[in-house]
């Protein structure tokens, strides 16, 4: 009796071990990656995030989580491990390679914590690899034409697709639509700079395996000199110079002296921002003594008057033009049918459909009395910038200086 029940226990106990063993045979999802380590080495390279067609280092911070700095000092090395066990969990084998990614120099794996809940955004942290390859651990890569390579976890997902993880079924990492170009991993806020694991604009923002790390891209300006000389008014059909203040805010004294030289630089990412494209050119107001850009200040203000500013110029790459902020954004507009040639406005949040115009009107110029002298505040002498008689008094640009 004892003989036989011992022999039950040594049973029951070999059958669990071979379901253990050979889950992903007999139907368990959960597979216990020391019985046996199934994943192999399938691709290496450093972690990266995809940035306008340039790659960019991610890092680990001091807490072992993901994070992105962008300059490449720390570049986060890793092997994606192919697992045999795992390639009929999801997407279509020929296009999709099934596995973990681990980092050989924590001897962890890439480990997402909080799958079980509905949507992102999900955090990274890494764990042992010696462990049951649960939801936290299942990364894919998506060998496409279109996806061209992409990384991705995506969990819980499961060959039918009807248990999308986080409600898509292929997460990246989150990028910040605000920036330039696109691709720009968004971080918290906190010294640890983590990225966020979401569906994003579906299929994600893939993770990318590169050959050799990589900085993040610096901005590339397109702005060219459009046309330059002295900032001028209209006073009684003839220029006058403005020229800078104590505060480096544009002024007016009509005396000639001291007269701003500037440069319009034609900025091609703000093209079709505001406007009719036949009649306008559209750019940044450039200081070449300041190396500067004509800011206004109160840009966010529903209504003039506005105020002028001397900062540091944004940097822009073509469409989308999220990096010139709307304070900086003036425009030249020739219409020979009203007489105008070369004046010069600040158009700051007008959009092309005319829905939001800057200060009431969408295209601002110089406070004036009715036969163009600037009206000025203070001691100071600044000017303000306002709708004026719409369109407003335009700003000038001439050869000499008045």
């Amino acid at each position: 009796m004892i003989a036989s029940h011992s022999a039950t226990l040594f049973l029951a106990a070999a059958v669990s071990s071979l379901t253990t063993v050979f889950g992903a045979v007999v139907g368990v999802t959960e597979l216990d990656a020391r019985k046996p380590p199934d994943c192999v080495k399938y691709k290496a390279g450093y972690l990266a995030a995809d940035i306008g067609g340039t790659w960019a280092s991610f890092t680990l911070n001091s807490m072992n989580q993901i994070s992105f700095i962008g300059d490449a000092k720390s570049p986060l090395y890793v092997e994606f491990q192919k697992c045999d066990s795992l390639k009929d969990q999801t997407g279509a084998d020929k296009v999709d390679v099934n596995g973990r990614l681990y980092v050989p120099s924590k001897k962890k794996c890439v480990y997402i914590l909080h799958p079980e809940h509905p949507t992102g955004p999900y955090f990274t942290s890494l764990h042992s690899c010696d462990s049951p390859i649960i939801d936290s651990f299942r990364f894919l890569i998506r060998t496409s034409q279109d996806a061209h390579g992409g990384l991705y976890w995506y969990g819980g997902t499961d060959e039918e697709g009807t248990t999308p993880q986080g409600g898509c079924g292929l997460l990246g990492y989150e990028s910040d639509p605000s920036q330039y170009p696109s691709g720009v991993p968004s971080v918290t806020n906190d010294k640890g700079k983590q990225i966020k694991v979401t569906c994003g604009g579906y299929p994600g923002t893939p993770f990318r395996i590169a050959q050799n790390p990589h900085p993040k891209p610096k901005p590339v300006a397109d702005c060219t000199v459009y046309k330059e000389g002295y900032l001028s008014a209209t006073v009684l059909g003839k220029p006058k110079s403005f020229t800078l203040n104590q505060f480096n805010s544009l002024a007016y004294k009509g005396d000639g002296k001291n007269p701003l030289y500037v440069q319009f630089q034609k900025c091609k990412s703000l093209v079709d921002t505001s406007g009719t494209d036949k009649i306008d050119t559209f750019g940044r107001l450039y200081v070449p003594s300041k190396n500067q850009c004509v800011e206004i200040s109160n840009q966010q203000s529903p209504t003039g008057p506005y105020y002028t500013t001397l900062a540091t110029c944004p940097s822009s790459r073509p469409v989308p033009s999220s990096d010139i902020p709307y304070s900086f954004r003036w425009l030249i507009r020739n219409d020979p049918g009203v007489g105008l040639v070369d004046g010069l406005y600040w158009y700051g949040s007008t959009d092309v459909e005319g829905t939001t115009p800057q200060g009431g009107c969408g295209l601002l110029g110089y406070k004036s009395f009715t036969q163009g002298n600037p009206v000025v505040a203070h001691k100071y002498y600044s000017i303000q910038v306002t709708c004026g008689v719409y369109p407003g008094h335009p700003f000038k640009i001439e050869k000499n200086s008045h």
